[in-house]
């Protein structure tokens, strides 16, 4: 009883805290997702990608200047879809920028001080994953015409207004915002945070109930199994949904128990890929895209870590 008692106290404890951590960063996405549709022309999206594999390099390291954590990650990467942004790029982007960006990197160094290996690891072979899983996704997903971009459009519209424009052209949304001033983008920033925010509440309260109600005793006497110990960490990694910036101290207790590509394949996954995140993704973009970029993801990673 008094086991049950505390498993509950630990999941009411773990879902406040992941709600008071992630709320900043689901309010900051929404605003600079709100700014890119708004502000962001298409035709800097062109220019920027006109060579689809340096589009895919650029997607890959721009979280350097511009870190955010997955709590954040998908409105943005949504909108710049929204602006023209390839699906490859925009998937790269959205992998990259919670991985390879400063504050994940001091934060990874500092919890593993002394294992060199496994904080160079974590960047090289993310970096590296990154880029497989861009040049796969440019492959395997050419660009939607103007009239999916444009579908796509209205639907992230209706979605988040309850209607569509029902225009002929996009630019109506924006003419709209003009004349509605700061009140439209104050709307819209709230539009796009409730949009998320339920999704991500959702996800929450499964991953919680996750990291409250799995014993982890029992996974800890096959942490150093090889292969079976890597994908338990990746499964922890997709289930525990921890903020990037964060996941790496929580990494660090499992050492003892798991193997360091065990340990490398929950630092790679845990930004690319996580329950709360999958649940948004299904909402925002389209099921077959989203199914194949998990597919993929996945693989990359346990390959990866597996070679390291």
């Amino acid at each position: 009883m008094m086991d049950a008692a505390n498993s509950y106290a630990l999941f009411s404890y773990i879902l406040w805290a992941m709600i008071a951590e992630a709320l900043p960063f689901l309010l900051l996405g929404s605003l600079i997702a709100t700014i890119v549709r708004y502000y962001l022309k298409p035709e800097v999206i062109e220019r920027i990608t006109a060579v689809p594999i340096f589009g895919i390099l650029l997607a890959s390291l721009i979280g350097l200047i511009f870190p955010l954590c997955e709590c954040a990650i998908v409105p943005v990467a949504r909108s710049l879809r929204e602006k023209g942004l390839s699906p490859a790029a925009a998937y790269t982007f959205m992998i990259a920028v919670p991985l390879i960006n400063p504050i994940v990197i001091f934060s990874t160094a500092y919890a593993f001080r002394g294992e060199a290996k496994v904080i160079a690891g974590r960047f090289i072979l993310g970096w590296v994953a990154i880029l497989i899983i861009g040049a796969l996704l440019l492959l395997l997903l050419p660009s939607p015409s103007g009239e999916k971009k444009k579908h796509i459009h209205h639907k992230h519209t209706e979605d988040n207004h309850g209607a569509s424009c029902g225009c002929a052209s996009c630019s109506c949304e924006t003419a709209a915002k003009e004349k509605q001033g700061i009140r439209g983008f104050i709307s819209s920033v709230a539009g796009e945070f409730f949009f998320m925010g339920r999704y991500f509440l959702l996800g929450a309260v499964i991953t919680s109930a996750a990291r409250s109600f799995i014993p982890m005793e029992s996974l800890m006497k096959i942490g150093r199994i090889p292969i079976l110990s890597e994908i338990i960490m990746m499964v922890l990694a997709f289930l525990f949904s921890v903020c990037s910036e964060a996941d790496a101290f929580i990494a660090r207790g499992y050492l003892p128990w798991f193997s360091q590509k065990a340990i490398l394949a929950f630092l790679i996954l845990g930004p690319m890929l996580d329950l709360k995140n999958t649940l948004l993704l299904f909402r925002s973009f389209p099921r077959r895209e989203v199914i194949l970029l998990i597919i993929i993801i996945v693989g990359t990673v346990f390959v990866t870590a597996a070679i390291a």
